[in-house]
Parts: structure tokens; sequence; C-alpha cells
């Protein structure tokens, strides 16, 4: 967890850092001009204090980070392989119990259907979450598309069954 956190914190540094900067440039042009700045104002001085407070905590996770970096990565594979066996068995009892036949009734058909999408969704927020996580390591991404069909077709039966 504190991995996942530092590594989100990472990738959106970048944007931060140049908001901070423009902040400070804004607050220099204010300053010029005299404006009066209201009394609930942050001074920029405390801003700053807080930015520097703020890149000395993610420099240290980093730190630690970066020193466990070749287990994350193992892990990361590792869970990657775990999903691909996990939408592989879905597929699998999707297949088995789809409702196709016309002997099923309607409520049965989509009980099955919303069971099997809870399933879907669920293995999908945590590919995505992977996906992110090995993208903000520059790491090779599987196929990301591996449950498009699945969702298709339980679309399609929805639509028939509803």
């Amino acid at each position: 967890p504190m991995c996942m956190a530092v590594l989100k914190v990472k990738v959106h540094h970048e944007d931060w850092t140049r908001q901070f900067e423009n902040l400070q440039k804004c607050n220099k042009l204010l300053d010029r001009q005299r404006y009066q700045f209201p009394e609930d104002w942050f001074p920029i001085e405390q801003v700053e204090g807080e930015w520097q407070a703020f890149e000395q905590v993610l420099d240290r996770r980093s730190r630690v980070l970066d020193a466990e970096m070749a287990k994350l990565k193992s892990l990361l594979t590792q869970r990657e392989k775990q999903m691909d066996e996990n939408v592989t068995v879905l597929y699998a009892e999707w297949s088995a119990e789809k409702p196709v036949a016309g002997s099923i009734k309607p409520a049965a058909a989509m009980d099955t259907i919303r069971a099997f999408d809870a399933r879907l969704e669920k293995i999908r927020g945590e590919m995505e979450q992977l996906i992110q996580v090995k993208k903000s390591l520059s790491m090779e991404v599987g196929n990301v598309e591996a449950l498009a069909p699945l969702q298709e077709e339980m679309g399609n039966l929805k639509g028939v069954w509803s």
C-alpha cells in the first residue's frame, strides 16, 4: 500500500512541481504589483515550507522504494500471471454457464449475468491498478484489452434477457 501511494505521487510530482513553480511566479508578480492579499491568504513562504517538507518525505520514501524495486517488480510479474489465470478461469466459467438456452427463465439469466459482471468488474479494477503500477515503473504491460470480448458478450446478453 505504501509503495502504491509513493508511485501514484511520483506520477503526479512533475505536474505538481510545474504548478508550484507557477504559483511562485504568480506570487512574485502580485508582490511587484503591490497587491494587498486578503487576511486568509497563505503566505508563499508557508507554502514553500510545506512543499519542501513534501519533497523531503517523497525523497525518503522513493529511496526506500528504489531499494525494494527488484522485489516489487518480481511481485508485480507474479501478480500479472495470477491475473491472467483469473481471466482464463472467468472465461472458462462464463463459457460453461452463460445463459444461452431458451429454457432459462429471464430472472435466472439476469442473475447469472449480474454475478459474472460483478466478477468481471472486480478483475478489471485489479488489472487497471496493476497496469497503472507497471506503467509507473516503466515495466512492460500485458494485454490491457483481455476482458473486452467478455464484457461485450455480457452486454449483448444483457440486452437479450432484459
